[in-house]
């Protein structure tokens, strides 16, 4: 059977039961996906970020907020009393972190679920109060997602913004 231009190649659709990648993303985020991918992109994004919250449940694709390593932000950039704001939006920081998270995404080809698509630096620190960090110092996902929930809009808007990095 020959298709037209622009058709699909299976124009029956997915077969019943088949799970697409923001199913599967899904079921790996609840099973820990979410920590390797953070892990990950935060190895590769060395030393530009902290921490991260890894956004992508119900969304064509994953994006990462991320808490800048203010010290180590602050040697790039070549100021030892920059803000976070100032570290956050400067030119040699998001080059870094696009260039990490680039070379992340070259090492999961194949893994679509592990790749990082958009990322945005964060200013406002993770919450105790918030219920962003546990007494313990881990991020809770669900509730910072929850209370970023604007940040997380911003990273997915079409067209984004100029501080949502998106990666090729």
């Amino acid at each position: 059977m020959t298709f037209q231009s622009g058709q699909s190649g299976n124009p029956a659709g997915r077969p019943k039961g088949a799970r697409g990648k923001a199913a599967i993303f899904a079921e790996q985020l609840f099973e820990g996906e979410a920590e390797n991918i953070i892990r990950a992109a935060i190895a590769a994004a060395t030393p530009v970020v902290q921490d991260a919250l890894v956004a992508g449940q119900d969304r064509p694709f994953v994006g990462l907020l991320a808490w800048p390593n203010l010290h180590a932000c602050r040697q790039i950039v070549g100021n030892a009393e920059a803000s976070y704001e100032e570290v956050v939006r400067h030119p040699e920081v998001l080059a870094c972190l696009k260039q990490g998270l680039q070379a992340h995404n070259k090492s999961t080809e194949g893994a679509s679920s592990m790749r990082v698509a958009r990322a945005m630096l964060m200013v406002e620190p993770a919450s105790i109060d918030g219920n962003e960090l546990t007494d313990k110092g881990y991020i809770n996902q669900r509730a910072g997602l929850e209370r970023r929930a604007a940040l997380v809009d911003r990273l997915y808007a079409d067209p984004p913004g100029e501080d949502v990095i998106v990666l090729n």
